[in-house]
């Protein structure tokens, strides 16, 4: 007999019988989230999972995956270009070979994070499908002239 952290019998059950139980949608409020974190919580308490049950659950926390991407706040960042590249590459323990796809050399890569290149459309294309971001983080901010005086002094 298997039983939980609590010491109750726990009853594995298939796939099937899962499904039947509790019908995986896709989520769309934080009431279905709620819902459905709290059958993961239930599942991850059997501490030991069968192959369907870890099917199930897998399920579960793609559903979950898929509902934080989507509400996630992505324009919150305030780096913006190549420095929200490097702090990508910081934040993801990536080197500058695993880049190699997106800007074809290691030395072109080099040059846009050292800012000696901009990023062209492509690498902003690729960088944000790479990093399931808005294309717009990538393009580097662009200074606005406030007044008339500022523009007719710069030329």
């Amino acid at each position: 007999m298997t039983t939980d952290s609590e010491g109750k019998k726990i009853t594995h059950r298939s796939y099937a019988e899962l499904l039947l139980a509790f019908p995986p949608r896709t989520i769309n409020t934080e009431v279905d989230y709620a819902v459905v974190q709290g059958e993961i919580d239930h599942l991850v308490d059997y501490g030991d999972l069968t192959p369907d049950e870890q099917d199930y659950l897998d399920l579960l926390g793609t559903l979950v995956w898929a509902y934080e991407a989507h509400t996630e706040e992505k324009h919150a960042y305030e780096l913006r270009g190549a420095e929200l590249v490097k702090g990508l590459i910081e934040l993801y323990g990536l080197k500058l070979n695993d880049l190699k796809p997106i800007f074809k050399t290691k030395s072109i890569a080099s040059a846009v994070l050292n800012g000696k290149r901009r990023l062209t459309v492509e690498q902003i294309n690729k960088l944000a499908t790479f990093f399931n971001l808005p294309h717009d983080l990538f393009f580097e901010p662009v200074q606005v002239a406030h007044n008339l005086q500022d523009v007719l002094c710069s030329t």
